[in-house]
């Protein structure tokens, strides 16, 4: 299911869960005698609030939840958990073409690291896989990420060793656990009342 996910959506950003995403190859869930399931709304979210998910019948049967056992708030979906991997195996990866290259005084390289970063986290975030609006140069409140390579987090003395510091900050995009839904009833001509006092 993770795997399928993954190509539909281009990415680790949507849970392996939920009604429009049925387990393919699993044909019913145990029930009670009467037919009933055994986990309704208020056992699975009872369960979720303890890192548990279910396996219910929910326009085929599905995986009711993306709860992880982490202790750490930002891994606690499993979908936030995936992407966190994926940006750093994916750093790792596209940072190794640098190894022996020359650290030039201009910032050059600095450059085309934070210029490598950034376009991995651009691609991430048009895809939804990070939540924000735009990058950034300083962590705020509407930025999906930001990269810092340059002289501020590479001392000499690490440029000295052939060693170069990139530091990447992002925000996983989370995933809808629960929805509320609101409901007002209205008497007959509320709203044309309501309207009329308006003006």
């Amino acid at each position: 299911l993770a795997c399928r996910m993954d190509r539909d959506n281009q990415g680790p950003h949507k849970s392996p869960a939920g009604p429009l995403n049925p387990l393919l190859s699993v044909r019913d869930v145990e029930t009670a005698s009467d037919g009933s399931e055994l986990f309704d709304d208020a056992a699975s979210n009872t369960l979720a609030d303890e890192q548990v998910n279910t396996i219910r019948r929910k326009n085929g049967v599905v995986v009711w939840g993306l709860r992880t056992r982490a202790t750490d708030a930002r891994y606690l979906q499993i979908n936030q958990a995936r992407t966190i991997s994926l940006v750093y195996y994916r750093g790792i990866l596209l940072l190794e073409k640098y190894f022996t290259e020359v650290l030039d005084p201009y910032g050059r390289l600095f450059s085309r690291i934070r210029g490598d970063l950034g376009t991995m986290l651009e691609d991430m975030r048009v895809k939804s896989s990070l939540f924000g609006e735009k990058p950034g140069n300083d962590p705020g409140d509407d930025d999906a990420y930001f990269v810092v390579c340059s002289r501020d987090n590479n001392p000499n003395v690490n440029l000295s060793k052939g060693e170069i510091r990139a530091d990447v900050s992002f925000v996983p995009a989370p995933n809808v656990e629960r929805i509320t839904l609101n409901l007002y009833p209205a008497a007959v001509g509320f709203g044309s009342a309501a309207a009329s006092q308006a003006a």
